[in-house]
Protein backbone atom coordinates (compact mmCIF):
# COMPACT_ATOMS: atom_id res chain seq x y z
CA UNK A 1 0.00 0.00 0.00
CA UNK A 2 2.81 2.56 0.74
CA UNK A 3 4.13 1.50 -2.54
CA UNK A 4 1.00 2.32 -4.44
CA UNK A 5 0.69 5.63 -2.79
CA UNK A 6 4.39 6.65 -3.48
CA UNK A 7 3.71 5.91 -6.94
CA UNK A 8 -0.11 6.51 -7.31
CA UNK A 9 0.93 10.43 -5.68
CA UNK A 10 4.41 10.70 -6.89
CA UNK A 11 6.27 14.35 -7.07
CA UNK A 12 6.71 12.46 -11.19
CA UNK A 13 3.52 11.52 -11.99
CA UNK A 14 2.68 15.28 -13.15
CA UNK A 15 5.28 15.34 -15.61
CA UNK A 16 4.51 12.01 -16.80
CA UNK A 17 1.27 13.10 -17.24
CA UNK A 18 2.69 15.98 -19.66
CA UNK A 19 4.78 13.36 -21.62
CA UNK A 20 1.63 11.03 -21.94
CA UNK A 21 0.24 14.18 -23.63
CA UNK A 22 3.11 14.96 -26.28
CA UNK A 23 3.27 11.16 -27.34
CA UNK A 24 -0.67 10.88 -27.70
CA UNK A 25 -0.40 13.93 -30.27
CA UNK A 26 1.85 11.62 -32.70
CA UNK A 27 -1.01 9.32 -33.89
CA UNK A 28 0.05 5.78 -34.73
CA UNK A 29 3.40 6.45 -32.69
CA UNK A 30 3.49 3.65 -30.21
CA UNK A 31 5.87 3.49 -26.94
CA UNK A 32 8.08 0.70 -26.09
CA UNK A 33 6.69 1.07 -22.45
CA UNK A 34 8.83 2.19 -19.83
CA UNK A 35 9.52 2.63 -15.90
CA UNK A 36 5.23 3.97 -15.55
CA UNK A 37 4.50 0.47 -16.05
CA UNK A 38 6.57 -0.88 -12.74
CA UNK A 39 5.45 0.60 -9.60
CA UNK A 40 8.10 -1.28 -7.28
CA UNK A 41 11.19 -0.30 -9.51
CA UNK A 42 10.23 3.30 -9.45
CA UNK A 43 9.67 3.57 -5.82
CA UNK A 44 12.78 1.42 -5.84
CA UNK A 45 14.87 3.36 -8.00
CA UNK A 46 13.68 7.07 -6.25
CA UNK A 47 14.56 6.32 -3.03
CA UNK A 48 17.53 4.74 -3.88
CA UNK A 49 18.79 8.03 -5.71
CA UNK A 50 16.99 10.24 -2.86
CA UNK A 51 19.26 8.43 -0.63
CA UNK A 52 22.23 9.28 -2.50
CA UNK A 53 21.58 12.48 -2.57
CA UNK A 54 21.62 13.14 1.30
CA UNK A 55 25.11 10.84 1.15
CA UNK A 56 26.42 13.25 -0.91
CA UNK A 57 25.05 16.76 1.22
CA UNK A 58 26.64 14.65 4.54
CA UNK A 59 29.92 14.31 2.64
CA UNK A 60 29.79 17.70 1.47
CA UNK A 61 29.63 19.07 5.12
CA UNK A 62 32.92 17.06 6.03
CA UNK A 63 36.26 18.65 5.80
CA UNK A 64 38.01 18.06 2.93
CA UNK A 65 41.40 15.29 3.07
CA UNK A 66 44.70 16.13 1.42
CA UNK A 67 46.32 12.83 0.20
CA UNK A 68 49.41 13.04 2.39
CA UNK A 69 52.00 12.18 -0.64
CA UNK A 70 51.10 13.82 -3.76
CA UNK A 71 49.69 11.22 -6.41
CA UNK A 72 51.85 10.49 -9.53
CA UNK A 73 50.52 11.59 -12.87
CA UNK A 74 48.34 9.22 -14.28
CA UNK A 75 47.40 7.70 -11.10
CA UNK A 76 43.75 7.14 -10.44
CA UNK A 77 42.10 7.25 -7.09
CA UNK A 78 38.97 5.70 -5.43
CA UNK A 79 35.63 7.63 -4.88
CA UNK A 80 34.54 11.10 -5.51
CA UNK A 81 35.98 14.45 -4.01
CA UNK A 82 33.89 15.31 -1.13
CA UNK A 83 32.90 18.71 -2.87
CA UNK A 84 30.67 16.94 -5.46
CA UNK A 85 27.30 17.25 -3.89
CA UNK A 86 25.62 16.36 -7.53
CA UNK A 87 24.16 12.63 -8.07
CA UNK A 88 24.56 12.07 -11.79
CA UNK A 89 22.44 9.15 -13.52
CA UNK A 90 23.30 7.83 -16.56
CA UNK A 91 20.98 5.92 -18.83
CA UNK A 92 20.82 4.13 -22.42
CA UNK A 93 17.16 3.83 -23.55
CA UNK A 94 14.97 7.24 -23.47
CA UNK A 95 11.99 5.88 -24.69
CA UNK A 96 9.43 8.25 -23.87
CA UNK A 97 11.53 10.12 -21.07
CA UNK A 98 9.61 8.99 -18.44
CA UNK A 99 12.70 7.45 -16.35
CA UNK A 100 14.82 10.82 -17.46
CA UNK A 101 11.72 12.83 -15.90
CA UNK A 102 11.22 10.67 -12.66
CA UNK A 103 15.12 11.15 -11.73
CA UNK A 104 14.53 15.32 -12.68
CA UNK A 105 12.11 15.74 -10.65
CA UNK A 106 12.90 13.82 -7.48
CA UNK A 107 16.27 16.88 -6.16
CA UNK A 108 17.67 19.74 -8.22
CA UNK A 109 20.75 17.79 -7.18
CA UNK A 110 20.02 15.31 -9.69
CA UNK A 111 21.79 15.14 -13.21
CA UNK A 112 20.92 13.26 -16.03
CA UNK A 113 23.16 12.05 -19.15
CA UNK A 114 20.52 9.77 -21.46
CA UNK A 115 21.92 7.87 -24.80
CA UNK A 116 19.31 7.08 -27.55
CA UNK A 117 19.08 7.16 -31.50
CA UNK A 118 15.89 9.25 -30.40
CA UNK A 119 14.09 8.15 -33.80
CA UNK A 120 10.74 8.26 -32.85
CA UNK A 121 8.57 11.30 -33.64
CA UNK A 122 7.72 12.54 -30.45
CA UNK A 123 11.36 11.96 -28.22
CA UNK A 124 12.74 15.05 -29.40
CA UNK A 125 9.95 17.66 -28.24
CA UNK A 126 9.81 15.66 -24.80
CA UNK A 127 13.39 16.00 -24.48
CA UNK A 128 13.53 19.54 -25.34
CA UNK A 129 10.55 19.86 -22.55
CA UNK A 130 12.97 18.17 -20.15
CA UNK A 131 16.34 20.54 -21.04
CA UNK A 132 13.86 23.73 -20.14
CA UNK A 133 12.20 22.59 -17.54
CA UNK A 134 15.30 21.59 -15.73
CA UNK A 135 17.90 23.53 -17.28
CA UNK A 136 21.67 22.72 -17.28
CA UNK A 137 20.36 19.21 -15.56
CA UNK A 138 19.75 17.34 -18.83
CA UNK A 139 22.40 15.98 -21.63
CA UNK A 140 21.48 13.73 -24.50
CA UNK A 141 24.00 11.92 -26.47
CA UNK A 142 22.21 11.14 -29.98
CA UNK A 143 22.81 7.88 -31.58
CA UNK A 144 23.48 4.02 -31.23
CA UNK A 145 24.08 3.85 -27.75
CA UNK A 146 26.67 0.53 -28.74
CA UNK A 147 28.70 3.37 -30.28
CA UNK A 148 28.26 6.45 -28.47
CA UNK A 149 28.62 5.12 -25.07
CA UNK A 150 31.92 3.19 -25.39
CA UNK A 151 33.45 6.53 -26.90
CA UNK A 152 31.86 8.87 -24.65
CA UNK A 153 34.38 10.61 -22.91
CA UNK A 154 34.58 11.59 -18.92
CA UNK A 155 31.66 9.62 -17.97
CA UNK A 156 31.00 10.10 -14.32
CA UNK A 157 28.26 8.73 -12.60
CA UNK A 158 26.20 7.64 -9.59
CA UNK A 159 23.54 5.65 -11.01
CA UNK A 160 22.90 3.64 -14.20
CA UNK A 161 19.87 2.76 -15.80
CA UNK A 162 20.99 0.31 -18.49
CA UNK A 163 17.38 0.09 -20.82
CA UNK A 164 18.33 0.36 -24.45
CA UNK A 165 18.30 -2.47 -27.35
CA UNK A 166 22.55 -2.41 -27.41
CA UNK A 167 23.26 -5.96 -26.21
CA UNK A 168 26.11 -4.11 -24.41
CA UNK A 169 24.80 -1.16 -22.77
CA UNK A 170 24.81 -2.48 -19.21
CA UNK A 171 28.02 -3.41 -19.90
CA UNK A 172 29.58 -0.59 -21.29
CA UNK A 173 28.32 1.95 -18.28
CA UNK A 174 30.01 -0.66 -15.95
CA UNK A 175 33.28 -0.30 -17.59
CA UNK A 176 32.40 3.60 -17.48
CA UNK A 177 31.98 3.56 -13.11
CA UNK A 178 33.97 3.76 -10.50
CA UNK A 179 33.14 1.38 -7.21
CA UNK A 180 30.37 2.58 -5.63
CA UNK A 181 27.69 3.62 -8.28
CA UNK A 182 24.45 1.58 -8.32
CA UNK A 183 23.34 -0.38 -11.54
CA UNK A 184 19.69 -1.63 -12.74
CA UNK A 185 17.99 -2.22 -15.67
CA UNK A 186 14.10 -2.30 -17.12
CA UNK A 187 11.49 -3.94 -18.27
CA UNK A 188 12.41 -7.89 -18.41
CA UNK A 189 9.72 -10.44 -17.80
CA UNK A 190 12.52 -12.44 -16.14
CA UNK A 191 15.80 -12.76 -14.88
CA UNK A 192 16.71 -15.54 -17.43
CA UNK A 193 15.47 -13.15 -20.30
CA UNK A 194 18.88 -14.21 -22.41
CA UNK A 195 20.15 -10.69 -22.95
CA UNK A 196 20.07 -8.69 -19.45
CA UNK A 197 20.25 -10.47 -16.70
CA UNK A 198 20.72 -14.04 -16.12
CA UNK A 199 19.93 -16.02 -19.20
CA UNK A 200 23.31 -17.25 -20.78
CA UNK A 201 26.73 -16.41 -22.18
CA UNK A 202 25.01 -13.55 -23.97
CA UNK A 203 23.45 -12.16 -20.36
CA UNK A 204 25.11 -9.10 -19.23
CA UNK A 205 24.50 -8.99 -15.77
CA UNK A 206 25.59 -12.84 -16.10
CA UNK A 207 29.05 -12.19 -17.61
CA UNK A 208 29.35 -9.32 -15.22
CA UNK A 209 29.50 -11.13 -12.12
CA UNK A 210 31.66 -13.73 -13.73
CA UNK A 211 33.85 -10.81 -14.52
CA UNK A 212 33.72 -9.48 -10.94
CA UNK A 213 32.60 -6.51 -12.42
CA UNK A 214 29.60 -5.70 -9.80
CA UNK A 215 28.15 -7.55 -6.34
CA UNK A 216 25.45 -6.95 -3.66
CA UNK A 217 22.58 -8.05 -5.80
CA UNK A 218 19.05 -7.78 -4.91
CA UNK A 219 16.30 -8.85 -6.96
CA UNK A 220 12.59 -8.33 -7.05
CA UNK A 221 9.20 -8.85 -9.04
CA UNK A 222 6.39 -6.18 -9.58
CA UNK A 223 2.49 -7.60 -9.24
CA UNK A 224 1.36 -8.95 -12.62
CA UNK A 225 -0.75 -6.48 -14.11
CA UNK A 226 -2.83 -6.65 -17.37
CA UNK A 227 -2.17 -3.38 -20.03
CA UNK A 228 -5.04 -1.14 -21.02
CA UNK A 229 -3.09 -0.87 -24.48
CA UNK A 230 -0.50 -2.03 -26.67
CA UNK A 231 3.13 -0.86 -26.66
CA UNK A 232 5.98 -1.72 -29.33
CA UNK A 233 6.82 -4.96 -27.22
CA UNK A 234 3.34 -5.85 -26.01
CA UNK A 235 -0.46 -5.88 -27.25
CA UNK A 236 -3.41 -4.13 -25.27
CA UNK A 237 -4.66 -7.11 -22.36
CA UNK A 238 -1.37 -8.57 -22.57
CA UNK A 239 -0.40 -9.62 -18.61
CA UNK A 240 3.14 -8.61 -17.87
CA UNK A 241 5.15 -9.88 -14.65
CA UNK A 242 8.50 -7.96 -14.53
CA UNK A 243 11.27 -8.63 -12.67
CA UNK A 244 14.73 -6.32 -11.69
CA UNK A 245 17.68 -6.23 -9.84
CA UNK A 246 20.18 -3.55 -8.21
CA UNK A 247 23.89 -3.97 -7.66
CA UNK A 248 26.79 -2.17 -6.53
CA UNK A 249 29.72 -1.26 -9.31
CA UNK A 250 32.79 -2.81 -7.11
CA UNK A 251 35.36 -0.63 -9.80
CA UNK A 252 37.27 -3.91 -10.84
CA UNK A 253 36.28 -3.70 -14.24
CA UNK A 254 36.85 -0.02 -15.30
CA UNK A 255 38.13 0.88 -18.30
CA UNK A 256 41.72 1.80 -16.98
CA UNK A 257 42.14 -1.65 -16.24
CA UNK A 258 43.49 -1.08 -12.49
CA UNK A 259 42.58 -3.56 -10.11
CA UNK A 260 44.51 -1.68 -7.40
CA UNK A 261 43.05 -1.34 -4.38
CA UNK A 262 42.50 2.21 -5.02
CA UNK A 263 40.09 1.42 -7.45
CA UNK A 264 38.31 -1.50 -5.49
CA UNK A 265 34.79 -0.58 -3.19
CA UNK A 266 34.86 -2.37 0.03
CA UNK A 267 32.01 -3.63 2.12
CA UNK A 268 31.66 -0.98 4.26
CA UNK A 269 31.66 1.80 1.32
CA UNK A 270 28.52 3.99 1.47
CA UNK A 271 27.08 3.32 -1.77
CA UNK A 272 26.93 -0.55 -0.38
CA UNK A 273 25.04 0.68 3.23
CA UNK A 274 22.48 2.52 1.28
CA UNK A 275 21.57 -0.53 -1.38
CA UNK A 276 21.96 -2.68 1.57
CA UNK A 277 19.33 -0.56 3.75
CA UNK A 278 17.15 0.31 1.23
CA UNK A 279 16.84 -3.84 -0.23
CA UNK A 280 16.00 -4.85 3.41
CA UNK A 281 12.96 -1.98 3.76
CA UNK A 282 11.45 -4.06 0.31
CA UNK A 283 12.50 -7.44 1.12
CA UNK A 284 8.81 -8.81 0.91
CA UNK A 285 8.81 -8.94 -2.57
CA UNK A 286 12.70 -9.81 -2.60
CA UNK A 287 13.61 -12.73 -5.09
CA UNK A 288 16.72 -14.39 -5.58
CA UNK A 289 18.84 -14.12 -8.52
CA UNK A 290 19.72 -17.16 -10.32
CA UNK A 291 23.29 -18.86 -9.76
CA UNK A 292 26.21 -18.36 -11.82
CA UNK A 293 29.54 -19.68 -12.68
CA UNK A 294 31.35 -17.32 -10.50
CA UNK A 295 29.90 -15.65 -7.69
CA UNK A 296 31.72 -12.68 -6.04
CA UNK A 297 32.55 -12.67 -2.46
CA UNK A 298 29.44 -10.14 -1.08
CA UNK A 299 27.02 -12.03 -3.40
CA UNK A 300 24.17 -12.79 -0.94
CA UNK A 301 25.64 -10.86 2.24
CA UNK A 302 22.64 -8.52 2.17
CA UNK A 303 20.97 -9.36 5.69
CA UNK A 304 16.90 -9.59 5.16
CA UNK A 305 15.98 -10.39 8.48
CA UNK A 306 16.99 -6.49 10.04
CA UNK A 307 13.42 -5.40 8.58
CA UNK A 308 11.74 -2.27 10.29
CA UNK A 309 8.44 -2.45 10.90
CA UNK A 310 7.94 1.08 10.88
CA UNK A 311 8.94 2.19 7.88
CA UNK A 312 8.52 5.87 7.21
CA UNK A 313 10.94 6.23 3.96
CA UNK A 314 8.25 8.10 1.92
CA UNK A 315 7.82 10.93 4.53
CA UNK A 316 11.32 11.21 4.83
CA UNK A 317 11.97 11.22 1.18
CA UNK A 318 9.42 13.83 0.23
CA UNK A 319 8.50 11.37 -1.74
CA UNK A 320 5.02 12.08 -1.59
CA UNK A 321 3.03 15.23 -2.51
CA UNK A 322 -1.06 15.34 -3.15
CA UNK A 323 -0.54 19.54 -3.60
CA UNK A 324 2.74 18.94 -6.94
CA UNK A 325 1.93 20.81 -9.70
CA UNK A 326 3.97 21.16 -13.32
CA UNK A 327 4.34 24.27 -14.92
CA UNK A 328 3.71 24.27 -18.73
CA UNK A 329 6.49 25.53 -20.78
CA UNK A 330 7.41 26.42 -23.92
CA UNK A 331 10.37 24.40 -25.86
CA UNK A 332 11.02 26.98 -27.90
CA UNK A 333 14.77 28.05 -28.63
CA UNK A 334 16.07 25.21 -26.82
CA UNK A 335 19.19 23.89 -28.04
CA UNK A 336 19.81 19.87 -28.40
CA UNK A 337 23.41 18.65 -26.95
CA UNK A 338 25.20 16.31 -29.92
Amino acid sequence: KQVDKAFQKGIFQPLWHEIDTITASYNGSKISGGIFLYPRQTILIANLILELVKLKELLKELPKQRPKKRPKKGMKTRGRSYSEKVVTVCETGFGAGHSAALFLSLSPNVNVITFDKFDRPYQIPIALKLKKKFPNRFRIVQGDSCETLPEYLNLKCDFLHGSSLCATDNIDLVKKSQCNTILTSTAMNSLTDGAVYFGGKKAQWQQLVEDDCIDNIACFKEEAQTLDKAYVFATKDDIISHEFCFARVNGRCNNSGSTSADMICNGSDSAFLTLQNITQMYSTFSIDPPSVKKKVSNYHDIDRTAIPTDHTIFKQNNLVDDDVSVDDVSVDDVSVDD
